[in-house]
């Protein structure tokens, strides 16, 4: 095993962690309940900040992971490429979904309380969804051996 296999492998543990403190913090901001914090039964904007910045870390983080594991330095394939853009799309949906009623855009006018309701429910579910397509599309395939029977110059 190379040197910059090991250290790309040792990368990516170090990345799983903060991937796992991204859940957490996104964890902590969508049911603050859950860790003893809630004081409120509407969303604010350091709760909606948390879980976004927690989603963020964990968007962030699996591309890094997925782009670590090319292999030799190759580029990205175009489908790599277009799934790393599906990723920050999806993070864009969701962050814009997610806020809507503290920014104005919402169901609810901003005199009454903000209120995460079933559309800004869809749009955080569909811009996970969309990263998570995206972080699939990241993955590098596997290209199979070269079977002992291929000719190893080209042919002319």
């Amino acid at each position: 095993m190379a040197v910059s296999d090991v250290r790309r492998r040792s990368w990516s543990r170090r990345l799983v962690w903060l991937d796992l403190l991204g859940l957490i913090l996104f964890w902590l901001g969508f049911n603050p309940g859950s860790f003893g914090l809630d004081r409120s039964r509407v969303i604010g904007y350091v709760q909606a900040l948390v879980f976004l910045i927690g989603l963020g870390l964990i968007v962030l983080t699996s591309y890094l992971v997925a782009a670590l594991q090319r292999r030799n330095g190759d580029a990205l394939s175009l489908i790599q490429d277009i799934g790393g853009r599906l990723m920050a799309t999806g993070y864009v949906l969701a962050a814009f979904s997610s806020v809507a009623d503290l920014i104005g855009l919402g169901s609810e006018p901003l005199p009454r309380p903000p209120h995460f309701g079933a559309l800004q429910i869809g749009g955080l579910l569909l811009g996970v969804l969309l990263t998570l397509i995206g972080l699939l599309m990241m993955y590098p395939r596997r290209h199979p051996p070269p079977s002992p029977d291929a000719p190893t110059q080209p042919i002319r």
